[in-house]
């Protein structure tokens, strides 16, 4: 009779072991699945600011010097969200091409724009979104490409 008790716990115990190792197995899929998930939704919110960053960029590199702060200010949240999802240091330039553009903005529409008197207060700002504009392009497409594979 303890050898049949003793079969009996063996191919329960096999049984346990079979459904604790099929539990692991889909907890570990479970668990990549999410991770996968995470990373997709991640890279939509990086898109959706690359996307904004693009629009800013295509407005400046049009109106230069006459920028509208309504289309400006589009950015802003975009900016904002810059620093929750994206490394510090593309956040940290992206704020300060934002803060070039902005000044230009607000300038042309409370002064009036470009004068002759003010006219070398705007080069620094330019000089900033010359300078930053491609150096977070490259920033943004190698940081999409590196998510997308």
């Amino acid at each position: 009779m303890s050898c049949s008790v003793l079969s009996d716990l063996t191919i329960f115990d096999l049984l346990a072991l079979l459904v604790a190792a099929l539990s692991a197995v889909y907890a570990r899929w479970s668990w990549s699945e999410a991770k996968r998930a995470n990373t997709i939704s991640l890279l939509g919110h990086k898109k959706s600011i690359y996307d904004g960053f693009f629009h800013l960029k295509m407005h400046m590199t049009s109106k230069r010097r006459f920028a509208e702060p309504g289309e400006v200010s589009k950015f802003y949240y975009h900016a904002q969200n810059a620093r929750i999802y994206l490394p510090a240091d593309l956040a940290s330039v992206i704020e300060k091409y934002f803060d070039a553009c902005f000044w230009i903005a607000d300038t042309h529409k409370r002064d009036g724009g470009l004068t002759n008197e003010n006219s070398s207060d705007f080069e620094p700002h330019l000089k900033t979104i010359d300078d930053l504009g491609p150096k977070i392009d490259e920033k943004f497409l190698e940081l999409l490409q590196a998510a997308g594979t």
